[in-house]
This record gives C-alpha cells, sequence and structure tokens, in this order.
C-alpha cells in the first residue's frame, strides 16, 4: 500500500470496477434500536435504477462500520444515500453523495489525480479493515489491525471504544483496562470508560472496585441493561444482596424479557427473605 492511499477525487469508475461502500455509524447518545439504509438510484431518467440495502445494527455497540459491495451498474450518473433510521423509521441522519459509471471498461486513476490519505489519518482504513474482520468473526485479524490503529492513534475515541469492546469480548482484560485508559481524560466518553473499566474489573474478580466503576457509569446514565446487570453481579460477589437486587430490578424493568436475570432476581429474593431479622 506504500505511504498513501489513493482516493479518486471525481468518484469516476469503469464498468469492470467492483464498487463498494464504506460507510460509519457513531449512535452517540442514542439508546433506541436503529438499523441503517443504503440507497443507490440512477439520476439519468433514460436508464432507470434504484437498490435499497438495509443494515440493522448490533445491539450495544455505539460505533459501527459496514461494507456492502453494489451490484454491477449500467453507465450513467449516480447518487448513493446513506440513512439512520431510528424509532418509528425516523431519520435521525442521512448523508447523500453521488458518482459515475463511465461507458468505459475501465478508468484509469493516476496518482497525480488523485487525492491521498495522509499517513496520520491511515488509522480510518486500519480501523475499517479491523470491523470487517470482526464482522466475519475473525477476531485475531480484527485484533490485530486494531492494535495497528491504535498505533497510529491512541486517542480516538471511536477506535478505542471498538477495540475495547473486542478486547472485553476476547477476555483480554489487561490488555483492554490499558486501553481505554486512553478515554480517562475525554470528558464526552466518560461513560464509555466507567462502564467498560467496571465490566473488566468484574471478569477479573476485583469485584469492590468494579461496583465503584459501574455505580460511577449508572450515576452518569442510569438506563443502560448492561451496566445494571454486572453491577448486579458484583454486588452479589460482595454480599450486597439488597443493593443488587436493586440494580437488577432496575434492569429488567428496562428489558423484561431476560429470563436468567429474572430468575437470580428470585433466587436473591428468597435468599433475603429466609434470612432472620436481628432482634
Amino acid at each position: 500500500m506504500g505511504n498513501v492511499i489513493s482516493i479518486d477525487p471525481q468518484k469516476t469508475f469503469g464498468l469492470k470496477d467492483s464498487l463498494y461502500s464504506f460507510f460509519c455509524v457513531d449512535l452517540g447518545n442514542y439508546r433506541e434500536k436503529a438499523r441503517c439504509q443504503l440507497v443507490v438510484e440512477s439520476m439519468d431518467e433514460t436508464r432507470p435504477y434504484r437498490k435499497t440495502y438495509s443494515f440493522e445494527l448490533t445491539e450495544g455497540k455505539k460505533f459501527e462500520l459496514f461494507t456492502q459491495a453494489l451490484e454491477k451498474l449500467n453507465y450513467g450518473n449516480y447518487s448513493i444515500t446513506v440513512s439512520l433510521l431510528g424509532k418509528d423509521q425516523k431519520a435521525l441522519d442521512t448523508v447523500e453523495n453521488a458518482f459515475v459509471v463511465s461507458p468505459l471498461s475501465t478508468v484509469p486513476h493516476p496518482p497525480f489525480a488523485a487525492k491521498s490519505l495522509k499517513n496520520e489519518n491511515r488509522f480510518l482504513f486500519y480501523t475499517m479493515v479491523a470491523q470487517q474482520y470482526e464482522n466475519v468473526k475473525n477476531f485475531s485479524k480484527a485484533e490485530f489491525f486494531y492494535e495497528e490503529a491504535f498505533r497510529l492513534n491512541p486517542s480516538y475515541p471511536q477506535l478505542l471504544k471498538l477495540y475495547a469492546q473486542l478486547l472485553l469480548n476476547r477476555e483480554k482484560y489487561d490488555k483492554m483496562l490499558e486501553i481505554i485508559e486512553n478515554l480517562k481524560s475525554q470528558e464526552k466518553e466518560a461513560f464509555i470508560y466507567v462502564s467498560l473499566k467496571g465490566r473488566a474489573l468484574y471478569h477479573k474478580g476485583r469485584y469492590q472496585e468494579a461496583v465503584d466503576s459501574l455505580l460511577e457509569a449508572n450515576k452518569i446514565f442510569d438506563s443502560d441493561v448492561g451496566v445494571l446487570n454486572t453491577l448486579g453481579l458484583a454486588l452479589v460477589r460482595i454480599d450486597e444482596k439488597e443493593e443488587a437486587i436493586k440494580a437488577l430490578s432496575a434492569s429488567l424493568k428496562i428489558n423484561d424479557s431476560q429470563e436468567d436475570i429474572a430468575r437470580l432476581l428470585q433466587e436473591l429474593k428468597g435468599e433475603i427473605k429466609d434470612v432472620p431479622k436481628k432482634k
């Protein structure tokens, strides 16, 4: 790949070119279920074409990258639109662009006619590659490319969140704790920092520290099921069962289809009930 990644500024492609759309979604503080819609449409009335692609967002992920291979297109002018759809299919955000498919089989893209992705921005490319490996469940490759991206930009919040979540899922808690320390000074990422830290500490058996972090996360945002569940489990571990019941009950109010949590809650209530009261 050399030192730069070339990008055609004219967005003009040949008939034999394989076309792909890359885009990312950052939900920020939006907590409702959402999905993405990609629409490719011909701008030439004599050659009508419209293709819609839909993407479900992974539950619990705030930042996600997508790749979509486009169908072989006839020559002409096209618009490409990505929409983030929230509750009741309301468009939360929309981005539109245009491109051209030439009647030529191939279109040369000489270096002197192209923009280049500066070396300091290559981490975005590595992040996209990592996400694609994660999507096909090649987690070792995903981790490799997240690490490459991290080395180039160790403070980019979306990258840190994605990388930390992968490490958490792969049970690499020490490395994950090391990575998220780069979020500590970023005020807007305070919830992500303390919630991920609390979950990692819980899995390392450092239950009191986990409780402290998760309580801090719950103060920032009190409706995250993952935080409430892990907080409840950590409280059970330090024998704070009444507080655990409060946390797990709050979680079930948000999502009442959690059978394991409901079962644990019933067990805890039974244990509390059976404890003789002090005279």
